[in-house]
């Protein structure tokens, strides 16, 4: 919900002080004034103080009005130079007020910078907590703690969804894409549906934002259909890595990969004869575990069919055997030392990484108020200008006595020494991750060698309790050939292994995300959605028949299940076109009443996202009668949980005003004259 509660503009010139200050209530609010007395002035102030005015057609103070910005007129017609003005909003929903001070024109505020006070500033002239924020850069959308349109979702609730832009990447669903539904303004709003949406290059933008403002399933289901899309395409990836990688596997081994087909698919099975490696042994092709169950028992063959050897002296073969043994402790101690350096490395590595994360996190910060500052931040408190509010002597920006002559560091030297330590972190932190990828060598290599000398110690028990006999030079050759090429043959198998298990984990996310594909309904709506689009095509049906529209039989108007605008059904084509081409101007103004009416009344009824408010300046447009006027503003005036404001001239003519206004229960806000008017000279 959204309610605007007051606005005051204060204008500053070189005749003194000029500005307006009116109050808004729930329900209806109709702002009249005369042309050029300002109405729209007060309308696109209402835009610039919640950042709308991309919806006027730009971004900042040159959206503004000249009596903002340039000069306003004194009772006697005389222009009156504006020094500095400023945009007061307070606006609430159904628990919290705040309040916006905006700057439109300022020799030391961006307009990019807006501060955000909870309370009741204007009316009540009272606030709990002061956050500075800044709009229209990079963060103001996503930033919770400086972004004011982030800040602006939270307030009204809303959790905007990404949506696909025109180039197939992801953006956020803005909220300025959200409020021309609900805010149209005089001079573009009146010539299309949601026609000030700004140029964000999100694909299907209007139809995105309607179905955000009617809660449509089928937002949801194209946001999760797109989500199974990136993570089908990922699990890709991942397949092509993990196959390469088995496929380089079987090349190393003079092998080939068996039973994985060259494309993605689910995988029942991962038994041995399943996917396994074949060895290409003289005419037949066998598994690897059968190939290397054949060389072990060569080996084991040759090595139990040793010829005698001259006699050795045993003595030698002992010192020897302890000589390796001493080898193996020696290694094996090491590699305990080398575990126990890498587990306090890794320590530092995430210390340093945290450190890393706290010094990235103040220089957001920093580089926030850095930016803040640039826009000209101010609190509007003695203590926040570095004066003490009770004797009004400077005070120091640190935590230490104010008697101490060291004055603390600028934002800039904060920046400055936080990418510093950004830098310096970073390069500590690449040093631990190389020192701790060398302790991992060392580990290997040590306990290769572990391998190698238990290897060697079991031949040597083995040559102290046999006879005492060498075997030939050339069977020597062979068993060391043979033994080699079985432990190259093991150590591929449990690589092979190893990756197996990596395409069980991949197998177990590729069969979930199917699984969830298949979830998905199988058409485009749910039930709830198509009664929400019924009910929106019957709203908006009745309200142009009460709005007297007449350039199309009513029969053949319908809303496009597609783009969720308003179309005229042609019976012979079979085909949709827009309803603006067969309706007067007038006319098509009436449906952009009827719609968003019917916006409000559909997302009311289905429990949808609308904000709750409708403001429409200059509704009269294209000289519409009286009487529809009059059957607008008694539709609105039903609607007792939606405020509406509307900015309207009724031909300057009390008697019109009279007419279309006679019986409704509205606020008026009356602008006699010209809205901006001396406060004080």
């Amino acid at each position: 919900m959204l309610n605007i509660n007051s606005i005051k503009i204060e204008v500053n010139t070189d005749d003194g002080l000029f500005g307006t200050l009116f109050s808004f209530s729930s329900g209806l609010n109709i702002i009249r004034g005369d042309n050029t007395s300002g109405k729209s002035t007060l309308v696109q102030s209402i835009f610039y103080g919640l950042g709308f005015e991309e919806l006027i057609g730009g971004r900042g103070e040159k959206t503004m009005q000249s009596a903002l910005k340039d000069y306003v007129l004194d009772k006697e017609d005389k222009k009156r130079k504006v020094i500095s003005s400023v945009v007061y909003l307070e606006f609430s929903n159904e628990s919290r007020v705040v309040t916006t001070k905006r700057y439109v024109k300022s020799d030391n505020r961006d307009s990019r910078y807006i501060d955000v006070y909870e309370g009741s500033l204007i009316t009540e002239g009272s606030y709990t907590k002061h956050q500075a924020m800044y709009i229209h850069d990079a963060g103001a959308a996503k930033d919770k703690e400086y972004g004011f349109h982030a800040f602006l979702e939270s307030f009204l609730g809303w959790d905007l969804p990404f949506v696909s832009t025109s180039k197939g990447n992801k953006t956020k669903l803005y909220i300025q894409s959200i409020f021309p539904a609900f805010f149209i303004e005089q001079k573009v709003g009146w010539s299309e549906y949601l026609a000030t949406i700004p140029p964000f290059g999100i694909r299907n933008g209007r139809s995105r934002a309607i179905e955000f403002i009617l809660n449509l399933d089928i937002l949801l289901t194209d946001l999760k259909r797109q989500d199974i899309k990136e993570q089908k395409q990922k699990l890709r990836n991942q397949w092509e890595i993990i196959r390469s990688s088995l496929e380089q596997l079987a090349k190393d081994g003079g092998c080939k990969l068996q039973g994985l087909t060259s494309s993605p698919e689910i995988i029942n099975s991962f038994s041995s004869n399943s996917i396994y490696l074949a060895y290409f042994l003289d005419d037949s092709i066998i598994s690897l575990d059968q190939y290397l169950s054949t060389l072990k028992q060569a080996l084991s063959k040759l090595e139990s069919d040793l010829t005698p050897r001259p006699e050795e002296n045993t003595e030698i073969y002992e010192n020897r055997l302890n000589h390796f043994k001493e080898l193996l402790n020696n290694t094996e101690f090491k590699i305990n030392r080398v575990f126990d350096e890498q587990t306090l490395e890794n320590e530092k590595l995430q210390s340093l990484l945290n450190q890393l994360d706290e010094v990235e996190d103040e220089l957001r910060k920093n580089k926030a108020e850095k930016k803040l500052k640039k826009y000209g931040s101010e609190l509007d408190l003695s203590i926040s200008n570095g004066l003490c509010p009770t004797c009004h002597q400077n005070l120091k920006d640190m935590l230490l006595p104010q008697d101490i002559n060291q004055l603390p560091m600028t934002i800039d030297e904060n920046i400055k020494y936080l990418d510093a330590q950004k830098k310096m972190l970073n390069v500590y932190i690449e040093n631990q991750k190389q020192l701790i990828a060398y302790n991992s060598t060392r580990i290997e290599q040590l306990k290769a060698k572990s391998s190698e000398f238990r290897a060697e110690i079991r031949s040597l028990k083995r040559e102290l309790i046999a006879d005492e006999r060498l075997p030939s030079e050339k069977q020597i050759e062979e068993k060391v050939n043979l033994k080699n090429k079985v432990d190259f043959y093991v150590r591929l198998q449990e690589k092979f292994s190893n990756k197996l298990w990596d395409l069980e984990e991949w197998n177990e996310n590729y069969e979930d995300i199917l699984k969830q594909e298949a979830k998905l309904p199988d058409k485009d709506f749910t039930e709830g959605d198509l009664e929400t689009l019924k009910d929106l095509k019957s709203h908006f049906g009745s309200l142009l028949r009460s709005f007297k529209y007449r350039s199309k039989d009513l029969r053949l108007v319908d809303i496009s299940n597609d783009s969720y605008l308003p179309v005229v059904k042609d019976f012979q084509s079979r085909q949709n076109y827009s309803i603006k081409f067969d309706s007067s101007a007038s006319d098509f103004v009436r449906t952009i009443w009827a719609y968003t009416c019917a916006l409000y009344k559909s997302s009311h009824l289905n429990n949808g996202n609308h904000p709750r408010i409708i403001m429409m300046d200059e509704p009269e447009q294209h000289s519409m009668d009286d009487e529809s006027t009059m059957v607008l503003f008694r539709e609105l005036s039903k609607y007792q949980n939606c405020q509406s404001i509307f900015a309207a001239s009724f031909h300057n003519s009390d008697e019109i005003y009279q007419k279309v206004t006679t019986g409704l229960d509205f606020n008026l806000i009356r602008i006699e004259g010209r809205l901006i008017q001396r406060l004080k000279g």
